[in-house]
């Protein structure tokens, strides 16, 4: 039975510890500008990023302190991807040298590995249990009676993931709501790079020898995040992509390296169905403080608002749904409309 619960830490040496400078990464960050759920504009910006499981922070967001008194040079923000709250924090905050931004507070969905695959299975609702199998057998007959997939670890075997992922992906909504796709949002220099750390565990599901499904996931110490995933269009009446996360859970419960599989944020309804647990999480950015920064992350609050209360208004006049099916076109994921 899934459960809404404070996830155990294994941090002996507290939070505090974890904000040292050797835990933050660069990295590109973005903010998307979203207008009834479709992006309108992404702004980048060079940051670093807390390369910490959610897991793992405990302490509150007023008592955070970040290992600079100002940010490194060529550096716009600090990121903390997913930071455990129990209220929401505030949306925007001036603090000396920074501006802290609550880009969302959402659930966070994971799934503990204790146990094994059947344990997994068995705290599902009965009606996800039924689901899942009964995809799996439809899958498995539409197949030829066996059904064909592999996984992906070692650095050797990235260029083929890569590539096999790039083509299914030119076929999912990624690419076709004007997304980069796989191709475009990971490099094969970075899975090498991560396989040889063995960081990375991918899959490919295929039919008839033609790849239809894909899911990368990277392990970010304990835990192993749920990076990417992707599907062919033509073949969505055969859930490949519920098909798939079927095969590589056995497979990850037997390989038995993790302690949680995270979803990362988002609340789309088929994580709902397959997690047993959740976390209130914030994303929070410590911007630099200069009036760019404040400009930016001020119109994409403002645009934020304004697409909440114009929701709630064509919901009220029961024009909400067709609005929104108009805007995200027949491109829209799962559980978006």
């Amino acid at each position: 039975m899934d459960t809404k619960v404070k996830v155990p830490t294994h941090n002996p040496e507290g939070a505090s510890a974890l904000l040292k400078i050797e835990h933050w990464k660069p990295a590109k960050e973005t903010i998307d500008f979203m207008l009834g759920g479709r992006v309108m504009k992404t702004a980048a910006f060079p940051a670093v990023v807390l390369d910490v499981p959610f897991t793992q922070l405990e302490a509150p967001i007023d008592q955070l302190t970040l290992p600079w008194k100002s940010l490194p040079d060529g550096i716009e923000a600090a990121v903390l991807p997913a930071l455990p709250v129990t209220v929401d924090p505030p949306r925007l905050t001036l603090l000396p040298g920074f501006i802290r931004y609550v880009v969302g507070s959402k659930d966070r969905y994971f799934v503990d590995f204790q146990g094994s695959f059947q344990d997994y299975l068995d705290r599902l609702s009965q009606n996800a249990r039924h689901n899942l199998r009964r995809r799996i057998r439809r899958f498995t007959e539409f197949s030829g009676g066996q059904i064909q997939w592999k996984k992906f670890r070692y650095a050797d075997e990235m260029a083929e993931f890569h590539r096999l992922a790039s083509e299914v992906s030119t076929r999912s909504w990624h690419v076709e709501v004007g997304g980069p796709g796989f191709q475009g949002a990971v490099k094969e220099k970075e899975l090498m790079e991560l396989a040889r750390n063995d960081r990375v565990r991918a899959y490919i599901l295929f039919h008839n020898d033609k790849p239809i499904s894909f899911a990368y996931c990277v392990a970010q110490k304990e835990n192993l995040v749920y990076k990417m995933i992707g599907y062919d269009q033509e073949y969505a009446q055969w859930s490949p992509g519920n098909v798939l996360y079927y095969l590589f859970m056995e497979s990850l419960f037997t390989e038995g390296n993790y302690r949680y599989f995270d979803f990362t944020e988002g609340t789309l309804a088929y994580k709902d169905h397959i997690k047993t647990g959740s976390m209130r999480c914030a994303q929070v950015l410590y911007l630099r403080r200069n009036f760019k920064n404040l400009a930016l992350v001020a119109s994409h609050l403002f645009l934020e608002r304004f697409s909440l209360r114009l929701g709630k208004l064509m919901e009220k006049i029961g024009l909400k749904r067709r609005i929104k099916k108009i805007i995200m076109g027949k491109y829209a994921r799962p559980g978006q409309v």
